[in-house]
């Protein structure tokens, strides 16, 4: 049986193996560079005849060896010690912020908003809802779906009383202000606007297997906001001209006038309580055209955009292409337009009833010179 060495055993095999006159035993220097069995001195060296100065020399050069292991082992200590590479660190704070992806991550954000879906894809009761950040990743609909519906503030446009009455705009007409609906800044009138401002994205389809597939090849982006027309601060005048007063005011002391004349708005019970009065009222009105739109606008832009792309989360199927039309314009909800015309009239209605938001003309006098003409205008009640 071959015999298994140690490895101190191996190396004194080995010195066996050598022809040494000493077998058993390791050969060792003498300082003079001779061999003795045991170490030591050699015969000559004994007697004085051997090179003593060699022994300095391999004590020097064992010395240097020690050193220089001393100071690698050292340095190795050393930088065990030392952080890490910035450009180290930098790498894995990478690696573990390579989910975040920064390119994808705001166009899955955004899609989750412009469907109505959690931002995380997960409701409150740990369901997952719609796609995952992968799926959607890949799918190739990112890009396509519109951005989350907004209603952006008010436009307020702030208007001198005396002059909007001399005018004879809606503004001082009942109810006393003036609210007007816009949608991605088109005006709205009547549901033909709305069906404008919001046309319906193209419809692709597919047939697989006798059965028709299609979805809406692009979603939908809305916006909404009114423009408030109301009074500004207090004190209201404009001036007009003599033939001007002579022609709108049917009084004696205008006709042939030839100076200027000067229309004052004198607010009951006050400046500060009719601007108010008609700001508020107006507020109202802008707060219903928020209401209205979430209901029905933002809803029809969710569906809109819930129906986008070939997937198995967006398209709708049919047994013919008639049937699948059918199923995705019933899924799209297209009459949420006209609800929200509906839902402002309502609105107003309400707002309305019982003589509220209602300014009158109280008063209007005329100097004796037709130099200066007062209206006055009693704020209602909200």
């Amino acid at each position: 049986m071959k015999p298994i060495y140690d490895g101190q055993t191996l190396l004194r095999r080995q010195v066996r193996s050598s022809g040494s006159a000493q077998a058993g035993f390791l050969q060792r220097k003498c300082g003079c560079g001779g061999h003795t069995p045991m170490g030591g001195p050699c015969g000559r060296c004994k007697s004085g005849g051997g090179n003593k100065s060699g022994g300095t020399a391999v004590a020097a050069a064992q010395g240097t060896v020690d050193d220089r292991f001393h100071s690698q082992r050292q340095l190795a200590e050393n930088n065990s010690r030392m952080p890490a590479p910035a450009g180290r660190i930098e790498l894995a704070r990478q690696a573990v912020n390579f989910e975040e992806d920064p390119v994808h991550r705001p166009l899955i954000d955004n899609y989750r908003r412009a469907t109505g879906q959690p931002a995380d894809g997960v409701n409150e009761f740990g369901q997952r809802i719609g796609p995952t950040d992968a799926e959607l990743k890949y799918s190739g609909i990112l890009g396509r779906v519109g951005v989350a519906p907004r209603w952006l503030p008010p436009v307020i446009n702030r208007h001198n009383a005396a002059e909007a009455y001399f005018n004879s705009t809606p503004l001082i007409d009942p109810p006393g202000g003036l609210t007007t609906q816009f949608l991605n800044e088109r005006e709205i009138e009547d549901n033909f606007d709305v069906e404008a401002a919001i046309p319906r994205p193209a419809v692709q389809t597919r047939n697989e297997r006798g059965r028709t597939y299609c979805w809406f090849d692009r979603g939908v982006s809305v916006t909404g906001r009114t423009t408030m027309d109301i009074f500004s601060a207090g004190p209201w005048n404009f001036q007009i001209t003599g033939a001007q007063a002579d022609t709108r005011f049917a009084s004696a002391s205008c006709t042939g006038r030839s100076g200027p004349t000067v229309i004052h708005v004198d607010g009951s019970p006050n400046d500060r309580a009719l601007e108010e009065f008609i700001r508020l009222g107006e507020l109202e009105h802008e707060n219903d055209s928020e209401r209205a739109f979430l209901n029905t606008i933002a809803a029809y832009a969710r569906n809109v955009n819930n129906l986008v792309g070939d997937t198995v989360y967006t398209r709708v199927s049919g047994a013919d292409p008639a049937g699948c039309a059918a199923n995705l314009a019933r899924l799209e909800n297209r009459d949420l337009l006209t609800d929200f015309v509906l839902q402002l009239n309502a609105a107003t209605d309400r707002r309305h009833a019982g003589g509220r938001h209602t300014s009158s003309i109280t008063g209007l006098v005329v100097n004796r010179d037709c130099s200066t003409v007062t209206v006055t205008m009693d704020a209602g009640t909200l």
